[in-house]
């Protein structure tokens, strides 16, 4: 008889099961609200509605501009991307629609952590993306908006102002720019990235926008007549559009009754006056940190341009803040623990101690700007810790420089509270 012999399975870490069946689980509900929306057209993606409307208006002759409701507010070349989808049936176009964005998640997920952050398949990495900033991500799949397309050319051309391919970086400035305007402030990158300011490239890429957003003069005057004159009169605010202007606009509701702000510029004034601040704290930051810091990091430039962008453009949905998860991402990882413990009990208590809107509390109205504008506010947060971060006589600026490489930040690995 052959001699029994005992197999030792190798032993598993603590805890290992319990962490991969919580992987799964984080992953089945972000991959099953997904589906949901696939699945209840009739419900989501009413953004598709709109653009799938409007271009049907486009190629029958009639302006998508309204001024009201769910109405056009894009230029009018941005029409005849979307009137490809309206040559379709709706059912498979909306379908089609919600394909196309998961891909463009995934190739920005590709990105973020070839080019930018080391990303770890872990449940704490997947309810990240999943819940911050208000559920950003998912905010876009739920709408059906343009942005994940958006941020997909944005971050492509950030990696390509990394490898020094700025023909690349302008080509996406300029194409991602032609559908809500602002992005072209990303220009300004050539100026700020590079070891040395790239000023023919910065004005190629002014120039080249200025071209192309010409041709909506050129191919529908009277549309892009319409779309100057509803543009200026967009006003979303709160939990949706929680935006620089539209804060200050509801502080001004809260403070003189409804519908005050209407018939008042000083909230644009204190607008203006509020983004200038914010910018010329923004270059100061980064030229101290150019100037003090041996080999600055391109990477930390485009994070810290990114925070500003969402702070200094009047206009900011909930989904725009995607852009953010990688900056704040990078944040998170290169703070101490020391400085993460008091910052997470602070905003508990802040959470704690403000009224709700049903408090009988005389202030509660104002305290629930708080809540309705909590992204904004992080993101200030988060803009505040990277200009600490980049002054001159911080002792770890260098250290905070270094950990922007994708190997050195995985969000398995976050320091927590």
């Amino acid at each position: 008889m052959l001699p029994m012999t005992t197999v030792v399975e190798p032993s598993r870490p603590r805890g290992t099961s319990k962490l991969l069946s919580a992987d799964r689980i984080v992953l089945l509900v972000a991959v099953g609200l997904i589906v949901l929306v696939a699945v209840r057209w009739h419900a989501y993606q009413w953004d598709f509605y709109m653009f799938y409307g409007s271009a049907s208006d486009f190629l029958h002759g009639i302006s998508p501009y309204r001024g009201k409701g769910l109405s056009f507010y894009h230029p009018p070349l941005t029409l005849y991307l979307y009137s490809l989808f309206a040559r379709l049936p709706f059912l498979p176009a909306y379908e089609l629609w919600l394909f196309l964005k998961l891909v463009a998640l995934a190739g920005l997920f590709l990105l973020w952590k070839r080019h930018f952050l080391k990303l770890e398949h872990t449940w704490r990495t997947t309810l990240y993306f999943l819940l911050a900033y208000n559920g950003t991500i998912y905010s876009d799949v739920v709408s059906g908006n343009i942005s994940l397309f958006e941020q997909l050319g944005l971050w492509f051309g950030f990696a390509a102002l990394l490898k020094g391919r700025y023909a690349r970086f302008c080509l996406c400035v300029i194409l991602v720019s032609q559908f809500k305007l602002t992005p072209i402030f990303f220009s300004l990158l050539l100026l700020l990235a590079p070891t040395r300011p790239q000023w023919k490239w910065f004005a190629a890429c002014c120039a080249g926008f200025v071209a192309v957003f010409s041709l909506n003069f050129a191919l529908q005057p009277g549309l892009l007549k319409d779309f100057f004159s509803v543009a200026p009169a967009l006003d979303e605010r709160g939990t949706l559009a929680p935006g620089t202007l539209a804060f200050i606009r509801d502080v001004f509701d809260r403070l003189g009754g409804p519908h005050f702000s209407d018939g008042t510029r000083a909230d644009e004034a204190i607008f203006l006056i509020a983004a200038l601040a914010v910018a010329a704290l923004s270059l100061l930051a980064v030229a101290r940190y150019r100037r003090t810091v041996p080999g600055p990091d391109s990477k930390v430039i485009i994070y810290f341009a990114c925070l500003a962008y969402s702070l200094l453009i009047p206009r900011m949905k909930i989904y725009s803040y995607i852009l953010l998860l990688i900056p704040t991402l990078h944040l998170l990882g290169a703070l101490p623990r020391r400085t993460l413990v008091p910052a997470a009990v602070a905003m508990l208590v802040a959470m704690v101690v403000f009224p709700h809107g049903n408090s009988l509390l005389p202030f509660r109205s104002l305290s629930q700007l708080f809540y309705e504008y909590l992204p904004l506010v992080a993101a200030f947060g988060v803009w505040l810790g990277f200009r600490r971060a980049l002054r001159h006589e911080q002792p770890d600026a260098a250290s905070f420089a270094l950990a922007s490489r994708p190997s050195d930040i995985a969000v398995g690995s976050l320091p927590t509270a």
